[in-house]
């Protein structure tokens, strides 16, 4: 009986950790440039590991789903009918993350009044101004 109960408790809180983390996931501009200025202020950070960790991953995410898009096909077709193509935007040959890193704290940090948006969105935005693709490589 006190197993059940005792597993009862572990599935509970463990019920609560999940639905705590979830709503506190969301990655807005202010914990994009919270996280990345951690990862380029050192490249090899010691006691910012977890947030430059975040940045970085983030990013790689990003670039990723980048990936996919253009291997998928044809792009992306929203619910409200708008198109995205199958390039989000085009890293030439070389670039790193840190230097992602860098170009998106230096926009976030030119546009303070932007942070409330979703990370994604203006990390996307800034690379894509940053690397955009040629009619060639869409």
């Amino acid at each position: 009986m006190r197993r059940k109960v005792l597993l009862a408790v572990v599935c509970l809180l463990m019920l609560v950790s999940a639905v705590s983390f979830a709503g506190d996931g969301y990655m807005d501009g202010n914990k994009l440039l919270r996280d990345c200025t951690a990862a380029i202020a050192d490249p090899t950070p010691s006691e910012d590991e977890f947030d430059a960790g975040l940045c970085y991953g983030f990013l790689l995410g990003l670039g990723d789903m980048s990936f996919l898009y253009f291997t998928a096909g044809d792009g992306i077709t929203l619910k409200d009918g708008r198109h995205l193509p199958t390039r989000l935007y085009c890293l030439p040959d070389g670039a790193t993350v840190g230097q992602g890193a860098r170009i998106v704290v230096k926009f976030l940090q030119e546009y303070p009044e932007k942070l409330h948006e979703a990370g994604a969105l203006l990390a996307v935005r800034t690379l894509k101004e940053a690397f955009p693709c040629s009619p060639a490589e869409k």
